[in-house]
């Protein structure tokens, strides 16, 4: 693939990925030249990734609202229509047809997880569910960095749960601040990647204007896309 040139070839790659180009040299000996057997992988994280949206957009709604609402409201069939329009969206199922793609599936497939883990380590904090949250962010990271503004974004999501909490009245300040504590797991990985950035190889090779604009448009543009 000319994907993978910055391994191979003196090519100067601004992408900071390792876990990604593992993953991409692992299906490249296992897949040999098959097309067939990188399309048949590439759809089956396709659906393991659609799977685990439902199931974080069913458990966000129960966040929001309560069991009887729930079943008033069908919420349920507005999760399907929503993960049914996410599996079907043309920018995600572009994803699916490119055979050098298939690292950015199983990037949704690790920052899915996290959502996932995450929404449960919201209602009750442990440990284990800390270092599971920090453990998959952290893997998704490495293997596509354009999922870097995770934390922010799940901090102002948190915010808004946090002021809309009947237990107690909390002023923004005191919701932010509530909203950052949970996100700990979170920031902790940005801040690994950020000092394995710096110390890399793709972070000496940034010298110009145009390469740091690169490396913000990957992250700035399409990280809200992504994740709102």
């Amino acid at each position: 693939f000319q994907a993978g040139n910055s391994l191979y070839t003196n090519i100067t790659s601004f992408r900071c990925n390792p876990f990604g180009n593992f993953i991409q040299l692992c299906m490249q000996v296992l897949f040999k030249k098959n097309p067939v057997n990188f399309h048949f992988f590439s759809l089956l994280l396709h659906l393991v990734n659609s799977t685990v949206l439902f199931l974080i957009i069913t458990k966000a709604s129960r966040l929001f609202l309560d069991s009887s609402s729930l079943k008033k409201n069908k919420v349920w069939i507005a999760t399907s229509l929503l993960t049914v329009f996410w599996a079907l969206h043309p920018v995600n199922v572009e994803s699916v047809l490119l055979l050098s793609n298939a690292i950015t599936l199983f990037s949704y497939t690790f920052s899915f997880l996290t959502i996932f883990i995450f929404l449960s380590y919201y209602n009750s904090p442990s440990i284990f569910k800390s270092l599971l949250v920090f453990i998959c962010y952290l893997c998704g990271l490495f293997i596509a960095e354009f999922h870097f503004f995770m934390p922010i974004i799940l901090i102002f999501y948190c915010s808004i749960l946090n002021l809309s909490s009947e237990k107690e009245n909390k002023s923004f300040i005191q919701a932010l601040k509530l909203a950052t504590i949970q996100c700990i797991p979170l920031i902790a990985g940005m801040m690994v990647f950020i000092l394995f950035f710096s110390l890399s190889k793709t972070g000496s090779n940034l010298s110009t204007q145009s390469d740091f604009k690169l490396i913000f448009e990957r992250i700035f543009w399409l990280s809200p896309q992504i994740y709102f």
